[in-house]
């Protein structure tokens, strides 16, 4: 049985400057991009293109991009688990089947991976994001906010000791500028901020060698090996469930979610997360709600509220705008 590796931060390990740390011409940055993109977008016989128009590649399992990565030099792919996983306590709903059906189109022949295949703009725009992070977090004159330019609401339980994190999360369509981001996850980290040695995705429990495993309804599609975050090998000290959005500082921030402030008389009218779950021992269980709290920073702009009905849940979203 195959598994994908999920790398952090791969792009990393590209250099995107000159070699004597003088800016690159655009000509020079587009030649960069091409050899990444050689890099990335692995040779492969089968391809598959989904039904929203996303191309995919079988690449073989002992090939997949994220091996390219320094650390990983001597890591062994590590087969999908044979014993039985940590028990959810969610059944599938039409918010898992979208990706349920998505992973049934992409169906790969054993011994390969599918990776998807992407362009200059999505690479630059991956680029900006980890960028922005780094280079804002790193800038000792920054004293309002670690992140400038970066708003969350969140809802996030930080008492520590975490083995695994999910929910069930609405999909959204929002619309937003070039050289912005908008996305929701859940996410484990080590770090009170909730970015720094974390990891973004949905269904996630840690197993015994300190692998951190993904999983969609009950499908798992791949891990990050423990040499990416060993901060995380003995689980992780804060879970988040919510939204975030990045952008350039003078300009207007992007929608969260549906761009809807949360209702709680209509859940359908925002952006949601039901049935939370967290695991600290062996199976998934509510986390407890005495210890969960929910902040957002850009209160004129986004929102996020507790909601009744779904297990512990959560609705978000916000239009987005100046925030001060």
């Amino acid at each position: 049985m195959s598994s994908s590796l999920l790398s952090v931060d791969e792009l990393d390990k590209y250099p995107y400057a000159s070699a004597h740390g003088r800016r690159s011409t655009i000509e020079d940055e587009d030649l960069e991009l091409e050899r990444q993109l050689k890099i990335i977008n692995k040779p492969a016989n089968v391809t598959i293109k989904t039904s929203t128009g996303d191309v995919y590649a079988c690449v073989d399992i002992h090939q997949q991009p994220a091996l390219d990565h320094p650390m990983l030099k001597n890591h062994k792919v590590q087969l999908r688990r044979t014993s039985s996983s940590p028990k959810r306590i969610f059944d599938t709903t039409s918010s898992t089947n979208i990706y349920k059906a998505m992973l049934e189109q992409v169906d790969c022949p054993e011994g390969t991976v599918p990776i998807k295949r992407v362009g200059k703009e999505e690479l630059k725009a991956a680029k900006y994001f980890f960028e922005s992070l780094h280079s804002r977090r790193n800038d000792a004159r920054l004293q309002a906010s670690s992140y400038p330019g970066l708003h969350s609401a969140v809802s996030r339980l930080k008492q520590g000791g975490y083995k695994g994190v999910g929910a069930e999360i609405s999909v959204e369509k929002v619309d937003v500028a070039a050289a912005h981001f908008s996305a929701s996850h859940v996410w484990v980290s080590d770090d009170p901020d909730g970015f720094k040695n974390s990891l973004w995705a949905g269904w996630m429990d840690v197993d015994g060698p300190g692998h951190w495993r993904l999983y969609v309804d009950s499908k798992e599609v791949g891990y990050w090996p423990n040499e990416l975050v060993p901060a995380l090998n003995d689980g992780a000290n804060h879970l988040l469930w919510g939204s975030v959005t990045l952008g350039p500082v003078d300009e207007n921030s992007s929608p969260m979610g549906n761009g809807r402030l949360p209702d709680t008389r209509d859940y359908k009218k925002s952006g949601f997360f039901f049935k939370m779950a967290m695991r600290s021992r062996n199976n998934y269980e509510d986390p407890p709600t005495d210890q969960t709290d929910i902040s957002v920073d850009c209160n004129a702009n986004y929102g996020v509220a507790n909601f009744k009905g779904e297990g512990v849940s959560i609705l978000y979203g916000g239009p987005g705008g100046m925030c001060s």
